[in-house]
């Protein structure tokens, strides 16, 4: 049996299966979801409910890739700044390229890093997230980096965007635990 909420006495709209707190963790986390298909305006007398936990999934995919940039370009933000001419040393990565400079992204997570000519030092924290992934899904962020995008104004510090996945992880959690519960 799937659990079902409302959060009309929260919000005015509804949502199911979400246990109580983590809907209100969720209004705190996506403030935006009020224009989402998944919250509808209730007219009064009447209770519709959304019954996906697609919103869930989409938002945790979406978190999941702001995460990997801010890891990103945070890795590469701080190596830059430990090089002594840092526009000398912008302007080589840029002649490497995008794919290879990912290449050297992902030597540099690794454990071994310092054995590797052209990587350098990371967050031991960044390295650890960021060692799952294979250059060519960095290669796109890096080729971003590379030609000076700045990161979208939503995306936070890395250790924000990591407490973002985590909080949604926990709702989808929440969400396939068994029982009903209202709020």
């Amino acid at each position: 049996m799937l659990r079902r909420l409302s959060l009309r006495a929260l919000t005015g709209y509804t949502l199911s299966r979400w246990r109580p707190r983590s809907a209100r963790a969720c209004l705190r986390l996506l403030p935006s979801m009020a224009n989402t298909q998944a919250f509808q305006r209730i007219p009064e007398g009447r209770q519709p409910v959304f019954e996906s936990k697609d919103v869930i999934n989409n938002a945790l995919d979406g978190a999941i890739y702001d995460r990997l940039c801010s890891l990103v370009y945070s890795a590469l933000n701080t190596a830059l700044d430990s090089f002594d001419h840092p526009k000398a040393q912008m302007k080589e990565w840029r002649e490497l390229g995008a794919a290879a400079f990912a290449h050297v992204l992902v030597i540099s997570a690794s454990a071994d890093w310092a054995s590797y000519p052209g990587a350098f030092w990371m967050n031991p924290w960044i390295a650890q997230r960021l060692r799952p992934y294979a250059a060519e899904g960095l290669t796109h962020i890096v080729e971003q980096w590379l030609s000076g995008q700045p990161l979208a104004p939503h995306i936070e510090k890395p250790e924000e965007e990591d407490l973002k996945v985590k909080r949604l992880k926990s709702l989808l959690r929440a969400v396939d635990a068994p029982g009903e519960h209202q709020i």
